[in-house]
């Protein structure tokens, strides 16, 4: 089974459209690597000096805890912060838990949606 196709399988097998926007951008930042690291640029800025904290209701997770709307965009991987893209674009395309918090981080964490705004209208790769 290839990369593409275990990407497939992940998005099918999803429970809610929010999931499957959040595995699909997964496979965006494999496939567009310059795309996620305007986010990890971000994340390290609002970061540097954090302690690495386990994230709440994610067992074995780590992350840096920021201002952003949920601990899990915080998380972060042998040191790379590859959920803070993912989460952005789950809340803005997403399920009820992205209706749910999409408020929130509209009025808690303008930068990051300006981000996440700014790269559907004008990245080019």
């Amino acid at each position: 089974m290839t990369k593409t196709d275990e990407w497939a399988l992940v998005v099918v097998n999803s429970e809610s459209f929010g999931n499957a926007v959040h595995e699909y951008v997964h496979h965006l930042q494999r496939a567009i690597p310059g795309l996620n690291d305007l986010f990890r640029r971000l994340h390290r800025a609002r970061t540097a000096g954090d302690p690495l904290l386990p994230i709440p209701n994610s067992p074995g997770a780590v992350g840096r805890k920021d201002w952003y709307i949920d601990a899990y965009f915080g998380r972060e991987y042998d040191g790379d912060p590859r959920e803070v893209m993912t989460m952005t674009f789950q809340l803005l395309f997403g399920d009820s838990w992205g209706r749910n918090k999409l408020h929130d981080m509209l009025r808690e964490d303008p930068e990051l949606v300006d981000l996440a705004v700014g790269v559907l209208m004008r990245y080019d790769p």
